[in-house]
């Protein structure tokens, strides 16, 4: 393909001579994406042709350059104009900004779709051969040309998920859209996580039931457009679970096998970077600055949690522990302690 760009300039030859013109590096690759027209069509990863790739991976270096550095100036001209224009942009640069310092982001998979409509559409996108994690992208559709990018980092068990979305206007390819969110946790994706709480289910574990199918509702929108096809079981399974749970167990919780009647007030999934596990906040009637005693009763709580909901000891990598002598408020200070049991 030949493409040439025209500039009427309306200057002296002699001076045109001896001078250089300087268009920005971004604006060329622009105006090279803008002179190239495919009939409709999708086409995903290496099916993109290897020039338009090049071209859309160079808009990709320049924009998470800026997005890393929180440069809004720079970053704006690659925006589109109400991307730009909207409130929640700045804070939505400075959280992937956040996430580029601190991981190191890989392409994951790339759509460029040419559509004759502006109509919302739907794409299937690639799916792994065993078909459980498919999943698809349902987009509105601005202009007739998009261009998806989705980023994750190349290692760590918990992932986010870095979304970028072009659409070709008539000022050119410019950014619609830009989304962080969790696509992996514990190293599974939701659907991974909807099975992996079916069967402890099954096994009639039903508070890491409860957490695990929490933890899938979490990570159920990797990005703004992304759609599995279990994301409604998924909602109803953890609602039915959340149901029985609150049958079940109702809070304060007594474990009236330990001789100090301590009472579990909630159990609530806290993430680190070593992944996201059960933290069990209880009220201890012993002192939490008398430490000692407070860890010799920990061991109490721990067999006793065994039994009054099994599997927790069994399903988890950690559990968490925060003890308080009264339930903590949010106006005042509460003093607690916390301690770590690691099962595997």
């Amino acid at each position: 393909m030949f493409i040439t760009v025209f500039i009427n300039l309306e200057i002296n030859m002699k001076y045109l001579t001896y001078s250089k013109i300087f268009l920005p590096f971004a604006f060329i690759i622009l105006i090279l994406l803008q002179g190239c027209n495919d009939s409709p069509g999708t086409w995903v990863n290496k099916q993109i042709s290897s020039g338009k790739r090049d071209d859309f991976h160079k808009l990709n270096t320049e924009a998470l350059q800026y997005i890393k550095a929180d440069d809004m100036n720079d970053l704006s001209i690659l925006m589109s104009k109400e991307l730009a224009a909207e409130n929640y942009t700045n804070h939505t640069v400075d959280l992937i900004s956040n996430e580029l310092k601190a991981n190191d982001y890989t392409l994951m998979d790339e759509y460029y779709i040419v559509r004759d409509s502006t109509k919302a559409d739907t794409v299937n996108a690639r799916s792994p051969t065993d078909g459980k994690t498919a999943y698809n992208l349902q987009y509105s559709n601005a202009t007739g040309a998009k261009y998806i990018a989705l980023f994750i980092p190349k290692s760590g068990l918990s992932k986010s998920l870095i979304s970028l979305i072009y659409n070709k206007y008539d000022y050119g390819w410019k950014i619609s859209s830009l989304n962080v969110a969790p696509y992996t946790i514990n190293g599974k994706t939701a659907p991974e996580l909807f099975e992996l709480a079916k069967q402890q289910f099954a096994n009639n574990h039903l508070v890491s039931a409860v957490n695990t199918a929490q933890l899938a509702t979490l990570c159920l929108k990797p990005a703004e457009i992304w759609q599995y096809n279990q994301q409604d079981d998924i909602n109803t399974f953890y609602g039915n679970l959340t149901y029985q749970a609150n049958n079940k167990y109702s809070f304060p919780f007594v474990l009236t096998q330990v001789a100090t009647h301590p009472k579990i007030i909630s159990i609530i999934n806290q993430s680190n970077d070593g992944g996201s596990y059960p933290e069990i906040y209880y009220v201890s009637s012993i002192k939490v600055a008398d430490t000692d005693a407070i860890k010799k009763e920990n061991l109490e709580v721990r067999k006793a949690i065994s039994t009054a909901m099994p599997g927790l000891d069994k399903d988890n990598k950690y559990l968490l522990y925060s003890v308080t002598n009264k339930v903590p408020s949010a106006t005042e200070n509460t003093p607690r302690f916390d301690m770590i049991e690691r099962l595997q």
